[in-house]
């Protein structure tokens, strides 16, 4: 149990997100904060692709219950109960895989939040730099 909680620490000390929630973004220095922003920028992408595959799921989820009526009204009974019988398991697929990914890889406007928190703090440096080389 003791090195369950050691490992547990050692990723937290690791993750330089965590550590930017904690002590704030005016402790790291400047190419830490431009890695950072590449990571928050990168995994807002991989979200919003997965966000995309889970709507399509759900898309393709909900054409199931038109399609088999369709089939039914053209005399196709035998594709009608096929579509029907995959009608639960893709429902099912679609609820899965959003919950996955929301618990896998966090909400967009997490990423978001530290996002901000980075370029505020970019843009402040920067601010304060320019002041100081034009006074």
């Amino acid at each position: 149990m003791d090195k369950d909680i050691l490992k547990k620490i050692e990723r937290e000390v690791q993750d330089d997100l965590c550590l930017l929630i904690d002590i704030g973004p005016k402790y790291f220095l400047t190419s830490q904060l431009l890695e950072l922003r590449g990571r928050c920028r990168q995994n807002i992408k991989h979200t919003q692709t997965l966000r995309k595959v889970s709507l399509n799921i759900g898309v393709a989820a909900c054409s199931f219950i038109v399609v088999p009526f369709l089939t039914g009204v053209a005399g196709f009974s035998s594709a009608a109960v096929l579509f029907l019988r995959w009608l639960p398991m893709l429902f099912f697929i679609f609820i899965a895989f959003s919950i996955w990914s929301n618990l896998k890889f966090k909400r967009p406007d997490y990423w978001d939040k530290h996002l901000q928190t980075i370029n505020t703090e970019l843009l402040n440096r920067k601010n304060k730099t320019d002041s100081a080389i034009y006074n």
